[in-house]
């Protein structure tokens, strides 16, 4: 049977752009926002203690007796701070974070708010009405980069377009904070100014609606407006965590509400959108857009512990779906002979399908600090199965392992860039090709003249100075720009991959009986052939310079790199460094 969640995220994708959430309390209070009637609550308190008493029990009872009337948030903020400013001085603390907040995660957008700032920027909400007075769906959307129009009191509803015309509306039907007009106690929520609810009379007749984290015990104004709108032509969801009380029933009965149990509001947004964008990706017969694919990574790791599970099934979703593109006919390793036509159409087949887990990569591998998901997305990549046709193309044979490649560098270089080298480690010698009668640590199995020979670069990329280190160099550059702005920066960094990667292939290689030193020579061996790149500025020399000075607890040594032994990888080092001299001087430059 098919769940309720899941009817919402079909119903959310086949009316797109035509669906309004509804958030309460519920949903900033997980941020540690206190409820409007909470603030008013410890005013009350200050206020008591302002006049030299000390308030035990509710600090309601307690203004009622001193002033014989109930507590207006208003006028008991008022009390303790006369101007606008000293008003919202004494607010601030509530709603804005202070360094130990901000480590903690508190006062700050939820894994719920970022949610729901992506499935507005997929363009599947138009509406977000909140009663509460944070600004924490502004901060998710202004993250997200999205636009959008602000609606806090009844005179900005008479200036706005009409709902038909505005593609992303935020409503505070109970003001923001710094306003002092805010709605709080049970006189002020019963009911609306006119221009403020035939807005939401519209918006609730003519979308879907979804609400979370709302009792509906003290909006009676909002359940006023709710249930009139008993021609509703859209579903409306109603997420609970537990029984809902009978006020929210009656809502429920009214505008005849599915009710969606959830753990929380975090886990509830997160899921629906992986399901909604699962959907889009597979109506439109895509993978996750790149840049929509860089926001789940980056959610997911802020969210720490409660989202890792998330974070390694969407990466694996990912790998999964790239290491069955590449067993597609379209990659067959034994025809059609070799042609520069046959070349690019397989190298932009690869282009097409790796965008996205190479920016889950590069974004990833930069922000978090663990080796996994990245690691096993990597093995899966590399790890296509056989040919099992008696003869192959090598040229095809290496292409497939092309976007293993791009992983690796996009993984590799964003590990050095975070100074990660127990991951940068992990990624070139933990990870595997698995053969019958081989297993190949990665930083030998994608060797780059492997993925791409000299013989096909020279004759499809047009040759010159490392043409397959040039082409990554290009491709990649793309997918770091929000992590590596600085293009100077994006190249230190990609030398000092390709650099250490090509030790590594010589150490590898030093160790294996049959086998000669080889490394890979990329653009960094070239780096000063017009003359414009500055001899110390050439990686090698900067390593030299690490290795003097760190001797043993040079970070890749402390990673475990080179068995962790200073004279070897000095060994190492000469062999690959005597090399590069021996092609430079076949250039005629040393």
């Amino acid at each position: 049977m098919i769940s309720a969640l899941d009817r919402l995220a079909f119903s959310m994708r086949a009316t797109k752009g035509l669906y309004a959430v509804l958030l309460g309390s519920g949903v900033s209070s997980a941020a540690g926002i206190p409820t409007g009637w909470g603030i008013t609550q410890d005013l009350i308190r200050q206020l008591a203690h302002v006049q030299g008493e000390h308030v035990t029990g509710d600090p309601v009872d307690w203004y009622t007796r001193e002033f014989g009337i109930a507590p207006d948030y208003s006028k008991v903020l008022e009390s303790l701070a006369g101007s606008q400013v000293d008003r919202q001085r004494v607010l601030r603390h509530y709603f804005e974070p202070n360094d130990e907040d901000r480590a903690l995660g508190r006062k700050m957008p939820t894994e719920a708010h970022r949610a729901i700032a992506s499935l507005a920027s997929m363009e599947h909400i138009r509406v977000i009405v909140t009663l509460n007075f944070d600004r924490l769906v502004e901060q998710a959307l202004d993250e997200a980069g999205m636009r959008y129009t602000l609606i806090s009191t009844p005179d900005q509803v008479a200036g706005m377009l009409p709902l038909v015309h505005q593609n992303l509306i935020v409503v505070k039907v109970n003001g923001d904070y710094l306003d002092t007009r805010i709605r709080n106690t049970e006189s002020e929520l019963t009911g609306y100014e006119e221009p403020l609810e035939k807005l939401l009379e519209s918006v609730f007749a003519n979308l879907g609606l979804l609400i979370c984290g709302w009792s509906a015990d003290w909006d009676t104004g909002l359940r006023t407006v709710l249930e009139r709108s008993v021609t509703r032509r859209l579903p409306s969801y109603w997420t609970i965590r537990e029984q809902p009380g009978a006020l929210a029933k009656q809502v429920i009965k009214s505008i005849g509400a599915v009710e969606v149990k959830i753990a929380d509001a975090n886990g509830f947004f997160s899921e629906l959108a992986e399901k909604v964008l699962a959907l889009d990706a597979y109506e439109s017969h895509q993978t996750t857009s790149p840049e929509l694919a860089a926001a789940l990574v980056k959610r997911f790791i802020e969210g720490g512990p409660a989202t890792k599970i998330r974070l390694h099934d969407f990466i694996m979703r990912e790998s999964d779906a790239l290491h069955e593109s590449l067993q597609d006919p379209g990659f067959d390793v034994s025809n059609p002979s070799p042609s520069p036509t046959e070349f690019h159409r397989r190298l932009q087949a690869c282009e097409q399908l790796t965008p996205p887990l190479v920016r889950c990569f590069a974004t990833g591998c930069y922000w978090h600090s663990s080796e996994e998901p990245w690691c096993t997305a990597l093995q899966r990549v590399l790890n296509v199965p056989e040919n099992r046709a008696r003869y192959s193309y090598q040229v095809w044979a290496g292409l497939t392992l092309l976007p293993a490649l791009l992983a690796l560098y996009a993984g590799g270089i964003a590990s050095l860039a975070s100074e990660n080298y127990a991951r940068f480690s992990a990624l070139l010698t933990k990870v595997r090709l698995i053969r019958p009668a081989a297993d190949i640590p990665a930083a030998v199995a994608l060797y780059q003249g492997d993925v791409i020979g000299a013989s096909a670069a020279k004759d499809y990329l047009g040759g010159g100075h490392a043409p397959v280190s040039n082409l990554l160099f290009d491709r990649l550059r793309g997918p770091f720009r929000d992590v590596i702005s600085s293009d100077e920066v994006y190249q230190r960094y990609f030398d000092r991959f390709e650099y250490l990667l090509a030790l590594v292939q010589v150490d590898i290689r030093n160790n294996e009986a049959d086998s000669g030193p080889f490394g890979f020579s990329g653009l960094f061996a070239y780096r000063d052939l017009d003359g414009d790149w500055p001899a110390r500025r050439l990686v090698w020399r900067q390593v030299d310079e690490e290795i003097g000075v760190h001797k043993l607890s040079w970070p890749p040594l402390a990673a475990g790199l080179f068995g962790g032994e200073l004279n070897r990888l000095i060994r190492v080092k000469k062999v690959f460094d005597e090399s590069i001299g021996r092609i430079r001087l076949q250039e005629g430059w040393g």
